[in-house]
């Protein structure tokens, strides 16, 4: 992960981070019962769209599932809590993020 802002001596981090969204009263899947890779984004969310289907919670083809890779032109992704993370934010400026959409399938009556 390159930090030119840091390097040059220049705090890349707003002030303070997005409001964190509330968590659902029953999430799906508990993320600590399966794999984490620690860096690898990726890799992380080819497990979790594994998951999802496993569990029920996709289309068994995982049709519904997409995997969305988030850079720019400038490889500066910033994103708040983050386990990786050194501050108490949890803000880290990756030069890439990969995550994991689920859509909703329309049904005709």
């Amino acid at each position: 992960m390159a930090d030119d802002g840091a390097a040059a001596g220049v705090d890349p981090s707003p002030s303070s981070p997005p409001i964190h969204p509330a968590a659902p009263d029953n999430p799906p899947i508990d993320a600590a019962s399966f794999t984490h890779t620690p860096y690898y984004c990726e890799e992380n969310v080819y497990l979790l769209c594994k998951e999802l289907i496993r569990a029920g919670l996709a289309d068994p083809a995982g049709n519904d599932l997409y995997a969305v890779f988030i850079s720019n032109e400038e490889k500066k992704i910033p994103l708040w809590y983050q386990k990786a993370s050194r501050t108490n934010d949890g803000f880290v400026l990756w030069d890439y993020h990969v995550i994991c959409i689920q859509a909703k399938q329309r049904r005709c009556s």
